[in-house]
């Protein structure tokens, strides 16, 4: 009676359960979206920017910092002689030295180029709509395309081409948002600055900030947590590191594949594209659509027919991506099931934007491992596998059918 309960229980139904878990999360950022508590916590969070991209820089430039390190050890260092301290320092020194180089190398490159795209894109704007609207005139001569498809189509492009001339327009309002743009620029960059100055403290003071942190945790934990307490925090710092320099990577190589496929289609706004296809595949699921809609639009534009191309070349490059590149250079850093690493995305993009898809990810699957050892440390303590292929149906070990018995029969005792 009670397996045939179980079978019909909502929470024995893994589709149900999902559900239940995506549909609580969603209500819980929408009640937090609705509330004062998520506005402060963004502003909170807004205000200690500079330390979060000091802490990030940190994650990127240690590896860096490391493969200097061992090969001035080897040069320097001596077995009477140790120059520990003069090795972090040129070898830090080393790191923000190509960090801040390869910075500005893609500033270089770029930056003056996505600006020429960006203004030639907005001049010719309303020839790119008038030669699209043509193109859609000629693509068929059906009744149903002349009198429905192609009004709609002219009247989106009319409109569009309205909000631009009204931009043009209204200079004073324009003004007004390229000087508040131009401000949260300057911000951003004093931040990635002073980020920058942080990450060289965090880096070369790394062994006494780890010594502080474990002296704090026997100081606070009781003495048998606070082992379990420390191996968590190492678990966060394995995960942050791994994925973070590992998308990083992977986008780069992504937006270097985009440039060259690109340029050998011939399509247009090589730079700008590839820019946005780089950025936006930091972010999990989604990101990848998100560059390739921007893209098609922009091409669109220009080009219908070199739109096919383009979404063509971007689906094989995200199969190349998902199924090669990613594996290879991310290997199971989060450790996270696909499932999962969408509801991390949708819930921490809904509270905290760009950010929050990026850097949900790994925030949401150190909250995995935490209660994934939890329950584990409950198995165990009632003598229960802790593998998760235990638990399926029809396939439980001898354990596991002798604790259902005893259940069973403890209920009847009582």
């Amino acid at each position: 009676m009670n397996e045939r309960n179980d079978e019909k229980s909502l929470l024995g139904k893994p589709l149900i359960l999902t559900l239940l878990i995506t549909g609580g999360i969603v209500l819980l950022v929408m009640l937090l979206r609705n509330s004062g508590i998520l506005s402060g916590l963004n502003v909170f969070i807004r205000s200690l920017q500079a330390l979060f991209f000091g802490i990030i820089f940190a994650y990127l430039l240690n590896p860096v910092a490391r493969f200097f390190y061992g090969k001035l050890e080897e040069k320097l260092s001596k077995p009477d002689r140790p120059r520990k301290k003069l090795c972090r320092i040129l070898s830090l020194s080393l790191a923000v030295i190509v960090f801040v180089g390869i910075v500005l190398i893609l500033i270089g490159s770029i930056v003056p180029q996505l600006v020429e795209t960006i203004k030639t894109l907005l001049q010719s704007s309303p020839t790119m709509i008038q030669d699209l609207t043509k193109w859609m005139k000629g693509l068929s001569t059906s009744e149903v395309w002349q009198q429905t498809i192609v009004p709609f189509v002219q009247d989106l492009l009319r409109d569009a081409s309205g909000w631009l001339g009204n931009m043009a327009g209204e200079g004073a309002d324009i003004l007004t948002k390229i000087s508040t743009g131009i401000l949260s620029v300057l911000k951003i960059i004093l931040n990635c600055v002073v980020g920058l100055i942080i990450a060289i403290y965090i880096l070369l003071s790394k062994e006494k900030l780890v010594a502080q942190i474990r002296k704090a945790t026997f100081a606070i934990l009781p003495t048998r947590h606070s082992k379990a307490a420390l191996e968590i925090m190492g678990e966060a710092n394995r995960i942050l590191e791994g994925y973070l320099v590992g998308k990083i990577i992977d986008s780069l190589i992504i937006g270097v594949i985009a440039v060259v496929g690109m340029c050998v289609l011939r399509l247009p706004y090589v730079l700008l594209i590839s820019a946005v296809i780089c950025v936006t595949n930091m972010i999990p699921f989604f990101g990848p659509y998100i560059g390739a809609v921007v893209g098609a639009v922009l091409i669109l534009m220009v080009n219908p027919i070199q739109t096919i191309y383009f979404i063509i070349f971007i689906l094989v490059l995200q199969q190349v991506d998902g199924n090669i590149i990613g594996p290879k250079i991310l290997g199971n850093s989060t450790g996270l099931d696909p499932m999962w690493i969408l509801v991390a995305v949708m819930a921490f993009g809904g509270c905290f934007g760009f950010m929050g898809m990026v850097l949900g990810v790994p925030v949401f699957s150190w909250i995995y491992y935490i209660v994934k050892r939890l329950c584990e440390h409950s198995l165990g303590r009632k003598g229960l596998p802790s593998k998760t292929e235990a638990y399926y149906r029809g396939k439980e070990p001898a354990e596991l059918d002798s604790f259902f018995r005893n259940s069973l029969e403890d209920g009847k005792n009582e």
